[in-house]
């Protein structure tokens, strides 16, 4: 098991992280086909990564597509079960398995009689898991707890996987000198040295820990200490006891996260700022003064970005809802926009400004 989460934990993106937990797996538990899956049962469609690549899934998709609406697991996760490793003998008899028309157009072709499956992510309405399939023996109850050992793990791994993935073109950018990114990232050399940082790191990192750049070469010492250990849990084989976890530091108006990125040349750590409703508001108003509207105007336009209507805008703010208008239509000519939607596009993009 040591072995498997240093390997997991090996995974730099999604791509790579959804084709090594399938084979890892299958040295753990035995398993004629081990999935990573992406089911959106709305749309009925399905997203594979499995092992062995010998199986010909693929040849039977549309099938598993037309018909996922009766899968037993598939439906025991999307009516919100918890994720935990379920077998489909824990629903249903075997009979009533073979007696489905996912088993008789999809399953039986495959060879496939049992499956015991895991939750990674629920995104409505996608449901991000793993499933290992036998064509004989059912699953046992030491494979189950095996699993469910596992699983937040790999829940950790696989949200580091997604954030690095997202994060990398915003990392190509800065490494060609654009510093437009949204996100904060920090260059750091395996000594943990800081060799450069984009303006908005720099900012948040002075905010949350009163940093000094210009006199330090290190990280703010809350943060050093993350990453000292981090880096020293990922060189030892025998400290994965705990999935690796970000960085958090909470206040008032929000919270800073950070999560660790190594790669041959240097550590790269990624921060995301989280504020709170409060916080988020003052940032929006302060955008839109800073855009030419008036203060009222800033109100009414902070509460269309909440999706709130011209009625309860009025209530909120103690007005008629001919006053609201009146102010969205000073609002569109002052933006040049004709619509609420573009208002609310124009007001975020004016807030990401600020926050740079």
């Amino acid at each position: 098991m040591l072995a498997f989460l240093r390997e997991t934990h090996g995974a730099h993106d999604l791509d790579s992280f959804a084709q090594i937990v399938p084979s890892a797996l299958t040295r753990l538990i035995t398993a004629d086909v081990a999935t990573y899956s992406e089911v959106n049962p709305l749309r009925k469609r399905v997203g594979w990564h499995y092992q062995p690549g010998t199986i010909p899934l693929f040849d039977f998709r549309s099938a598993f597509e037309r018909f996922m609406h009766t899968d037993p697991l598939v439906l025991h996760y999307a009516s919100g079960a918890d994720g935990e490793a379920t077998k489909i003998s824990d629903l249903m008899t075997q009979r009533q398995f073979r007696s489905l028309p996912i088993y008789s157009e999809f399953y039986r072709h495959l060879g496939l009689q049992h499956q015991i499956a895991f939750l990674l992510d629920t995104v409505k309405p996608l449901l991000v898991g793993m499933t290992l399939n036998r064509s004989s023996k059912d699953f046992l109850e030491e494979d189950r707890a095996t699993l469910n050992a596992l699983r937040p793990h790999l829940i950790q791994a696989y949200r580091n996987a997604d954030v690095i993935t997202r994060s990398r073109r915003e990392i190509a950018l800065m490494s060609r000198g654009l510093e437009n990114s949204s996100r904060a990232i920090v260059l750091l050399t395996h000594e943990r040295l800081v060799v450069r940082a984009t303006d908005r790191a720099r900012h948040w990192l002075v905010s949350y820990f009163g940093w000094r750049p210009r006199t330090s070469s290190r990280l703010p010492e809350a943060l050093d200490r993350w990453l000292c250990e981090e880096l020293r849990r990922r060189s030892d084989p025998t400290l994965v006891a705990a999935p690796l976890q970000p960085f958090c530091i909470e206040t008032i108006d929000g919270s800073l996260v950070a999560r660790l990125v190594i790669q041959d040349e240097g550590v790269i750590v990624l921060l995301d700022e989280r504020l709170n409703a409060a916080a988020e508001n003052v940032v929006l108003q302060h955008g839109l003064r800073s855009s030419g509207l008036s203060k009222r105007e800033s109100e009414v336009l902070s509460w269309v970005v909440r999706g709130k209507t011209n009625p309860e805008i009025a209530i909120i703010l103690s007005m008629s809802s001919r006053t609201v208008q009146t102010h969205l239509d000073h609002i569109y000519r002052k933006l040049d926009v004709q619509t609420r939607a573009g208002a609310a596009a124009k007001a975020m993009e004016v807030t990401a400004r600020v926050q740079q």
